[in-house]
């Protein structure tokens, strides 16, 4: 068996989780596992965590939920009664990315795990580890970032709960290892790989049966903790409106119009629901994430009379309050509001609709600013906001 060689860091990241209370999660099916730097600042948060936690992009986005793709649970549901699972949740917007770390778990001090580490963090099982040496049995989790020049990913390809790809492996330890057991992953986002792993070490006076109990419970801790791993939108460079764009149309609902080249496209079942998000990596990311750029989004939707209200013939969009105007040589209706039902404070919307010949066609266009932007930074996004609307009015045509 191998020992652990850890020194114990702070509290600080666990002491501004005071007064808050963590939701604890059980009974999640099993999955199949195979000198510190100047640290940027995370936002420990509590998980939202339930037994099926949803992937959802943030509030207020509304945008279609992406079906959370479960890895495969090849192995058998433990006979062991193991207590559930508390975490909290952990946000390092620098490097955009959220983890989750059991709530009394204790910080420890590694060495950078490689030489092309940038950021690495982690933390034990054993609020007691203030020693050189820590004592047996023990788990320590640990997250670190790598500039993209290293190995590609080796190892079984899954995907978190948040959609991220992983390649996952598991490795027993040899007698020069400071671990019996590694479960690891790892994923790649330029220009950055994200390490996860959990490494588990014996008792040096286990039993067979011992040894056997804290490798299911070490196999436990992971399958949970893994399939909470996210990664955030970063900051980008803000591009001017540019006249190039990325064509939208359909045939049989006679629609054109154009949208910002760059934009995410989310394509609903039929071509009559279609979104749109100006940061392709906000959509699907944790609850958790600031939007460091803002946010455009937009959805379309184009709709035959009688689709509206109670669905009786004929039926129209109720565009009561809204301000009658003219859109590719149409009648049109449009209103916007600040602050509205399920939007921040300063976030902005608008609600469009065109009365075509055979269609009611529908936009709906969200400007979020960035999170924690200043007066002045929301006043320059919302202006960007307001004329990128203006571009993708301007540009819709019946065919």
């Amino acid at each position: 068996m191998k020992k652990l060689a850890l020194f114990s860091l702070s509290f600080a990241v666990f002491l501004g989780l005071m007064g808050c209370v963590p939701t604890a999660v059980s009974d999640l099916p099993i999955s199949p596992t195979v000198g510190e730097t100047a640290v940027p600042a995370e936002t420990p948060t509590l998980i939202p965590t339930t037994s099926t936690p949803t992937a959802t992009p943030p509030n207020p986005t509304n945008a279609p939920a992406a079906t959370p793709t479960r890895p495969s649970p090849t192995l058998t549901a433990t006979p062991f009664d193991f207590p559930e699972i508390w975490a909290n949740s952990i946000t390092n917007t620098d490097y955009g990315a959220v983890w989750s770390v059991p709530v009394d778990w204790q910080e420890v001090t590694v060495a950078a795990p490689s030489p092309d580490s940038v950021f690495w963090k982690a933390w034990a099982n054993d609020l007691d580890a203030a020693s050189v040496e820590l004592p047996p049995g023990q788990m320590r989790l640990t997250i670190y970032v790598e500039n993209d020049n290293s190995d590609a990913p080796t190892g079984v390809e899954q995907r978190t709960l948040w959609g991220v790809v992983v390649w996952t492996q598991e490795i027993t330890g040899a007698d020069n290892d400071d671990f019996d057991l590694r479960l690891s992953l790892a994923t790649v986002r330029e220009p950055y790989q994200y390490h996860y792993q959990l490494d588990c070490t014996q008792h040096e006076q286990a039993t067979a049966v011992e040894q056997a109990t804290f490798t299911a419970f070490c196999r436990y801790q992971w399958d949970f903790l893994f399939r909470f791993l996210g990664l955030c939108a970063v900051p980008m460079e803000q591009e001017a409106n540019s006249a190039e764009g990325q064509q939208v149309s359909d045939d049989w609902y006679h629609y054109f119009y154009e949208v910002p080249i760059g934009w995410l496209k989310l394509q609903g079942p039929t071509p009559d629901r279609i979104s749109f998000f100006s940061d392709p990596l906000v959509y699907n990311q944790p609850n958790e994430c600031p939007l460091p750029n803002g946010l455009i989004k937009v959805d379309f939707s184009a709709d035959p009379p009688g689709n509206f209200g109670t669905g009786e013939p004929n039926s129209a969009p109720d565009t009561t309050d809204y301000a009658e105007t003219t859109i590719a040589g149409q009648s049109a209706w449009i209103q916007t509001v600040q602050g509205g039902e399920l939007m921040g404070p300063a976030d902005v919307g608008t609600t469009v609709y065109i009365k075509g010949d055979d269609f009611w066609y529908h936009f709906w266009l969200l400007c979020i600013p960035p999170t924690d932007a200043d007066v002045a930074t929301q006043d320059a996004f919302k202006a960007q906001c307001e004329a990128t609307t203006s571009q993708i009015l301007a540009s819709f045509e019946i065919q």
